[in-house]
């Protein structure tokens, strides 16, 4: 589906009975083409991607068999009226921004809004703004006649176990103070670099599986923690110095780009890199209660 849909002109279907109403009043489109028989759901009876039907036995989430009304997007039924009140808001599996832009257009005034959900999760969520309770859902949500989820989906995330990082940090802790010793001489604050020799430091450490645009990750994560457990002076030195150079500041002054060291994003770096590494002792899963939602900041470190 595309990103944007013009929604002004959709009728807001408060339940069953309205969506019934309004589908009664739509006159099908008549002749022979492609479009015929469809019940445009607005106003501008162009606008056959968006679209209203009526279907009888049809089993609603609550197991009651009877009529139902199809609110559709393109080939999607995003909102579905069952004839007990209870209504199913589906993504087909797009999720985009016009999809929720048409579920919120024929909900409105039902009290809910669909939005994506945060960072780390995947799918949309309704939330309600009278109560400020939130759930997760994927490609489709089943909703009682109260419009609260049935069987609603808990929000997972995980966070920081302090006495585990604690303990990889103790683990680490030769090549750490070695970090912290070297930055101060060697990465001082302005130190800079021409973009010749900054992609040059980038070929060098390509054996360390360092990529600038997917740093720090876990693709690098263990080579580089290998090198930090082990005792051999000149690869601390090679990993230390792949930290400075992909931690840099990056200036532009065209035409020119030039580099400049910043010792306070080498150790925070480094610590990316640990919890990478050690994501299976470090991140606990903690399940929120229903009706809470919240961004999972510790996603992409855990494999």
């Amino acid at each position: 589906m595309g990103f944007h849909i013009d929604t002004h002109n959709i009728p807001v279907l408060r339940d069953f009975a309205g969506a019934s109403q309004h589908e009664n009043r739509v006159t099908p489109i008549r002749g022979n083409g492609a479009n015929a028989g469809k019940k445009p759901l607005t106003l501008s009876r162009r606008a056959t991607h968006m679209t209203i039907r009526r279907e009888r036995n049809v089993t609603s989430p609550l197991g009651n068999h009877g009529m139902a009304i199809m609110c559709q997007l393109y080939r999607t039924d995003c909102v579905i009226f069952y004839e007990d009140n209870s209504v199913t808001l589906a993504t087909g599996g797009w999720e985009t921004m016009s999809t929720r832009l048409f579920i919120n257009a024929v909900m409105y005034r039902n009290c809910i809004d669909v939005g994506s959900a945060p960072k780390g999760s995947e799918g949309n969520v309704l939330y309600y703004p009278s109560t400020r309770k939130t759930f997760l859902w994927q490609d489709k949500v089943h909703l009682t006649p109260d419009r609260l989820p049935i069987d609603p989906e808990p929000c997972v995330v995980h966070r920081v176990n302090r006495r585990a990082m604690n303990e990889v940090r103790k683990l680490n802790a030769p090549f750490l103070q070695y970090a912290r010793s070297m930055i101060k001489v060697a990465y001082p604050m302005g130190g800079i670099l021409d973009q010749e020799e900054y992609q040059r430091r980038l070929k060098r450490y390509e054996w360390l599986d360092v990529d600038i645009n997917s740093f720090p990750s876990s693709r690098c994560a263990d080579t580089l923690c290998n090198i930090m457990r082990e005792d051999y002076i000149e690869d601390w030195a090679d990993a230390l110095d792949a930290c400075a150079t992909v931690s840099m500041q990056t200036y532009h002054r065209w035409p020119v780009f030039s580099y400049s060291y910043r010792p306070d994003r080498i150790l925070k770096v480094i610590d990316e890199l640990l919890k990478y590494g050690y994501s299976d002792a470090v991140f606990t899963e903690v399940t929120l209660p229903l009706g809470e939602v919240k961004a999972d900041s510790n996603e992409k470190y855990v494999r």
